[in-house]
């Protein structure tokens, strides 16, 4: 090999190696600004945590409004237990009947005609009642609720006595001690207060005296029987202005 050729072999080798060198090892140039890039910082994910929040909200929302259309609690008017399911006792009342009532007549208070069945027991009214017709103060009379199918019964609301006025539930008798009998044959007993001692005005804002039964029945009928009575201050008349079953 002559000497020009082995020069020219020496000095593209010389090249060649400064092009291999890193060109960080002797030209270290800054990073480049990321506004060079025009890089944004990205915007963060929705989180998984938002997401099931919202639709957490949507679906108690949405079991609220369920809760509220089928719950025995908000329409008062369905429920189902142990295998009886049937509307509330007073929506299935299909008869009020009773031993004896007075028959109606005048009433200067109001100018009209007073009548005291046994109906007016279910009618909401204060200003009504089921007076008993029998002689002596009403001991042993009786009225009776019938229902167009079972229903389960766990007590009442008694509103004892005439609630029309105060001078009205003074002047008539008003249940002391009564026997409860449901339709397959058995029966309890209860005692109520005298409904005279109370404050009236307080006393009709509620629904009358509440008698809780020793188990809840079910029943096709309810009849409760007059066993005692508180005395009235004029006359012997036994009223009773409500009664409302719960379950």
């Amino acid at each position: 090999m002559n000497i020009q050729h082995g020069k020219l072999i020496i000095a593209a080798v010389f090249v060649t190696a400064l092009i291999t060198v890193p060109l960080s090892g002797c030209f270290a140039l800054p990073p480049p600004e990321a506004e060079a890039y025009n890089v944004q910082p990205a915007a963060p994910p929705a989180s998984a945590g938002a997401t099931e929040t919202g639709q957490a909200a949507e679906e108690d929302e949405v079991g609220f409004e369920t809760a509220q259309k089928g719950s025995a609690g908000s329409t008062g008017k369905e429920y189902i237990q142990d295998g009886i399911q049937s509307l509330s006792p007073d929506d299935l009342i299909s008869n009020v009947t009773a031993s004896s009532y007075l028959n109606s007549m005048y009433d200067p208070g109001t100018a009209q005609m007073a009548e005291y069945s046994p109906s007016n027991v279910i009618d909401g009214k204060n200003e009504t009642a089921w007076v008993e017709g029998a002689d002596g103060d009403g001991t042993g009379e009786w009225i009776r609720i019938d229902f167009t199918e079972p229903v389960r019964l766990s007590g009442a609301y008694i509103k004892n006595g005439y609630w029309k006025s105060e001078a009205r539930l003074n002047q008539n008798h008003r249940l002391k001690h009564i026997l409860v009998e449901f339709s397959d044959g058995s029966t309890e007993e209860s005692y109520l207060a005298d409904p005279a001692i109370r404050d009236f005005s307080s006393m009709i804002q509620g629904e009358g005296e509440k008698i809780v039964f020793d188990a809840p029945r079910v029943t096709t009928y309810i009849r409760f029987v007059i066993l005692d009575t508180y005395s009235g201050t004029d006359g012997e008349d036994t009223c009773v202005s409500g009664i409302k079953l719960f379950q």
